[in-house]
């Protein structure tokens, strides 16, 4: 729920307190007292200053809207978005970096650690700017709730951009370094921020086509939760994130929030989580409300806590109270919970003197600083993903003498560069305004053709196509924006909104070279303009510096390499109904995403194009055998053979052979961006662990690893045996011998 709606339920007001929210434990009363001993383990600090709480003050931090405890110097504990820049405040203005699925175009690791680092960074010293002022609440704090790492499993989610797309593994990869960029730093002492992996669990859509997320039942197989859509949390827990968030949803007609297997029996038993759940913001309610599925809101509060559910979100403390009024629940359940919670604020340095503390230095010069706003440009370079480029039109030569046509409602829109869950920049720099500043305005004519992104109203068709024939190159900036597709709001298509693909088809009937820029939330499919315009480019929400980035590609100052965390598909015909969570091919879908798509996509996982061109040769196997819980080292030569310096993103894929059990069609295996300057090589090395050579068996739905004669491995540059590939794809294979082990004992 966006912090808009939570300013509906509670609002703090900037009135000064008498005493430092940033240095509770400096005050005389407390400081003595073993919850201010940072020498203490964190969990026994916490447990002491508990013991000291009354039952209206524990209830007081039991929901997220918490104020101040005076009597003990408790500071107030706020939350904040995180997803790729923190939100902002009234007093501050934060970096936006591109959209979650953008920076998972980038296939680069390093970028996304950067990218949580600065984003904890700026959180942090917006914490410490609001506490100077004595004002805290939504958005001030630095319990950062992101990454998202739920699955974009159908294009039409209105929160696919929110996500690392559609693979468990590249999910996974992702969701690793981003918690440790969030929580850790220079100060080894401390964490720099909360992390919180969300949304817990199999919340994928729909949000409201067509029917509510509030109340809708995700009904999947053992084999599909455990392949696909628990992968990315568990490697949340292994990344050592200090919070998950349970989802709206249900799960087989268990609300997540109350669903004891799902917060107790995976996350803390099997996957040995240590830290606190907090409850989407009304979703602790809605085990009530929304599913009806218990008899009270004291008896859904009562199993919350029970399955699991440490902070609620949208909750009201007097539903505890009467819930340990009726003895429906004990002050000693209230007691766990806090516990958790506050062993994570102990370990974030919150009580703790600032001189201890590095990051309650933090402040107004740590943020919108210049390296953060090179970091903004470069990744917006990065993510860019380059669809199509007939006869090279792409890098544009442009001369004194050249005129271009800017067309399109997302030429010059800076709201449209955010997406949803976006910072408020301090700037932004459009398509438009980064072509002004190469283009002299004689030479660059613009028309938006459509008002907005939903493209109703033709009435500014004649002035665009008057602009382009007289144009040496059209360029069209078309896609949505978070009207049609965001929290709360799905697509019912998956094709460009209103009238726009009519605009593309008349800019092409002049005959003016025409390129075609999608800036979005997900993908958006059109064949007709994959045929026929002369260039495509997939551009997700690209942040505030994204005209820049995507301009430095057009014009050649960046050499594209950006490639889809998604499948494109050729048409809504081939995706499942949005309710539908069976992942593999039935008598009547094709299955979903890469891993299970059975018929042929308009553009494949993994694609994209470059300026230049790559080879790749040596595939080579550490050996041509392994038994159950060996690794495999897999080494592959790649060599820029164009005349362009650029990135290539070296993909290995894999493929279980086995018969016994259902697997995958292929899964992606490992990657790795790197830059080559023209005619230069390199070889790259990656692990295949036993995890990635296991197989989910049928009676218990635990990952074992058994014998094989063929488990193929594939490395290049895309996936194999696709029609689109921009370089060669080399396979070699190698087999598992021995007898069946469970991974668990690996």
């Amino acid at each position: 729920m966006k912090w808009v709606s939570f300013l509906l339920f509670f609002s703090f007001s900037s009135l000064l307190r008498a005493w430092d929210f940033n240095a509770p434990c400096a005050k005389t009363p407390v400081s003595s007292l073993p919850f201010c001993d940072s020498s203490k383990p964190p969990t026994l600090r916490a447990n002491d200053l508990i013991s000291r709480l009354t039952l209206e003050e524990k209830l007081s931090l039991t929901t997220t809207f918490t104020n101040p405890i005076d009597r003990l110097y408790v500071p107030p504990f706020d939350t904040t978005e995180c997803l790729r820049g923190t939100a902002s405040t009234a007093l501050v203005k934060t970096s936006s970096f591109p959209q979650a699925i953008a920076n998972a175009a980038s296939f680069n690791r390093t970028l996304l650690h950067a990218i949580a680092s600065a984003t904890s960074t700026e959180a942090r010293a917006k914490t410490n700017i609001g506490f100077s002022y004595g004002t805290h609440g939504v958005e001030y704090g630095n319990i950062c709730w992101s990454p998202v790492v739920n699955i974009c499993r159908d294009p039409r989610w209105g929160r696919c951009q929110e996500t690392y797309g559609e693979d468990p593994y590249l999910t996974s990869e992702y969701a690793t370094v981003y918690i440790q960029g969030l929580q850790y730093g220079s100060d080894k002492n401390y964490l720099k921020a909360v992390s919180t992996c969300k949304h817990f669990d199999v919340h994928g859509g729909p949000e409201d086509i067509p029917s509510s997320r509030f109340t809708f039942d995700s009904v999947l197989s053992r084999r599909d939760w455990v392949e696909t859509f628990q992968p990315a949390f568990e490697a949340c827990a292994k990344a050592g994130v200090k919070s998950y968030m349970c989802s709206y949803n249900e799960i087989n007609g268990i609300p997540a929030c109350a669903n004891i297997e799902l917060l107790t029996d995976i996350a803390r038993n099997t996957w040995n989580f240590t830290g606190y759940i907090v409850g989407d913001c009304g979703a602790v309610g809605n085990i009530y409300s929304a599913h009806h599925f218990t008899n009270s809101i004291e008896e859904a509060v009562a199993l919350s806590k029970l399955s699991g559910t440490d902070w609620d979100c949208g909750g009201n403390s007097a539903w505890y109270r009467s819930a340990i009024s009726k003895g429906i629940m004990s002050e000693s359940q209230l007691d766990v919970a806090l516990s958790r919670f506050l062993t994570v604020q102990m370990e974030l340095g919150v009580f703790d003197d600032p001189y201890k503390v590095s990051y309650k230095s933090l402040g107004m010069s740590d943020i919108d600083t210049p390296e953060h706003r090179k970091l903004a440009r470069e990744a917006s370079r990065q993510d860019v993903i380059l669809l199509e480029n007939k006869n090279n039109i792409l890098p544009l030569k442009i001369t004194t003498s050249t005129v271009l046509a800017i067309i399109g409602p997302n030429a010059n829109n800076s709201a449209n560069l955010l997406g949803d869950y976006s910072p408020v920049p301090t700037y932004t720099i459009t398509p438009l305004q980064a072509f002004s500043e190469r283009v002299s305005s004689n030479n660059l004519k613009f028309s938006e053709g459509c008002k907005d992104a939903h493209c109703t109203d033709t009435s500014g068709f004649a002035e665009a196509v008057s602009i382009a024939q007289k144009a040496d190159v059209a360029i069209l900036f078309l896609g949505t924006d978070t009207s049609i597709e965001a929290e709360g709001t799905d697509r019912a298509d998956i094709t460009l909104p209103g009238n726009q693909e009519n605009l593309a088809k008349l800019i092409v009937q002049t005959k003016v070279p025409t390129i075609i820029v999608y800036i979005s939330g997900a993908a958006l499919s059109s064949p007709w303009i994959s045929s026929n315009a002369q260039a495509l480019l997939q551009v997700f929400f690209p942040g505030q510096e994204g005209g820049h980035g995507i301009v430095d590609v057009l014009t050649g100052v960046y050499n594209p390499a950006g490639r889809l965390p998604v499948t494109i598909y050729s048409s809504i015909s081939q995706v499942p109904p949005m309710t539908d969570y069976n992942m593999s091919a039935t008598v009547s879908t094709f299955g979903r995403t890469y891993k299970y798509f059975t018929a042929e996509p308009l553009y494949p996982f993994g694609f994209g194009r470059s300026f230049t061109q790559f080879q790749y040769s040596d595939l080579k196997l550490s050996s041509v055998s392994v038994t159950p819980c060996q690794s495999l080292t897999i080494s592959i030569n790649v060599q820029n053979i164009g005349d362009t310096d650029g990135s290539e993103v070296v993909q290995i894929y894999a493929k279980n052979t086995i018969t016994s059990v259902p697997v995958p069609l292929i899964e992606l295996s490992g990657f790795e961006r790197v830059f080559l300057k023209s005619k230069e090589n390199v070889t790259l090395s990656f692990t295949l662990s036993p995890r990635q050579m296991s197989v989910v068996r049928e009676f218990d739905y635990q990952r074992v690893i058994e014998p094989v004669k063929q488990f193929l491995v594939y490395a290049g540059g895309c996936q194999p045996n696709q029609k689109l590939c921009s370089s060669n794809v080399l396979q070699s294979q190698f087999s598992i011998i021995g007898n069946v082990v469970p991974l668990s004992q690996c």
